[in-house]
């Protein structure tokens, strides 16, 4: 064994170091096994990975240098390694927030993805009973917290709308009152002419109608004269999701747009 070598066996056994491993690796696939659970394509894999990238930079920065030398001839800072680990994830977090349509996705999967690579890091630190009690409140808010959020979300959160009507049978003015009947608070219109009075366009972004209550508006609609197509904008997995109680869609393209008319 190299001098090199028997430094860092003085610092860290080998049974050591891959147990740290592979403690990271599993830590960050239980977390990733629950955003695969609510069908997020950065699932059991991706976060198992970056704890185990994480906790492999944290061990390099700790013992991977251990025949650079001794001060004054090499001054090492293990916390510049880690430092760049946090910096790199960010980007990684990124990558897959989702930005369509007003609605911003991919926060809670970017957010997972930053945790498991503490997570790495205190594994690899030795830090276990941090690591373990991030794992346990880190599933406790993605699981349990979810269907508080929900309830406390419905209300915020706004619905988009396209509504195409003929101006020569009714008037904007009597499609807002078909709205603000119904309960809905208008927050935003935008209105698009076209030369065909019959495919006038209106685009509404409304608040306090919960899923169900959408879908019973845009049934209703229709029937309103001069009101010939409703379409919503509201992600369609998001209301089935949020149904069975999940709800954290990742993936562009996966809007399915609910019509009547």
């Amino acid at each position: 064994m190299s001098d090199a070598g028997r430094r860092l066996a003085a610092l860290i056994s080998t049974p050591e170091m891959l147990f740290r491993l592979g403690a990271a690796a599993v830590l960050g696939g239980l977390i990733g096994a629950e955003r695969e659970r609510v069908e997020s394509t950065v699932g059991l894999r991706t976060h198992a990975i970056v704890a185990l990238g994480s906790a492999s930079f944290m061990l390099v920065s700790m013992f991977g240098f251990a025949d650079a030398g001794r001060p004054p001839a090499a001054v090492l800072d293990p916390s510049r390694v880690a430092a760049q680990v946090v910096t790199g994830i960010g980007f990684l977090g990124a990558g897959v927030i989702i930005f369509r349509k007003e609605v911003v996705r991919g926060l809670t999967t970017a957010a997972s993805i930053w945790l498991v690579a503490a997570i790495g890091m205190a594994v690899a630190g030795g830090l276990y009973l941090a690591a373990l009690g991030a794992t346990a409140f880190g599933l406790a808010i993605l699981a349990i917290m979810k269907p508080l959020e929900r309830r406390l979300g419905a209300a915020r959160r706004p619905q988009l709308l396209m509504i195409v009507f003929d101006r020569r049978r009714t008037s904007l003015n009597a499609v807002r009152t078909a709205l603000t009947t119904a309960g809905a608070a208008i927050e935003r219109v935008d209105i698009r002419a076209n030369d065909d009075p019959a495919k006038t366009r209106l685009e509404v972004a409304l608040r306090g109608l919960g899923n169900e209550r959408l879908f019973e508006l845009i049934e209703q609609l229709p029937n309103h004269i001069g009101i010939r197509e409703v379409r919503s904008l509201v992600n369609f997995t998001n209301a089935v999701n949020d149904a069975a109680g999940d709800n954290d869609p990742t993936v562009p393209g996966s809007d399915h747009d609910t019509i009547a008319g």
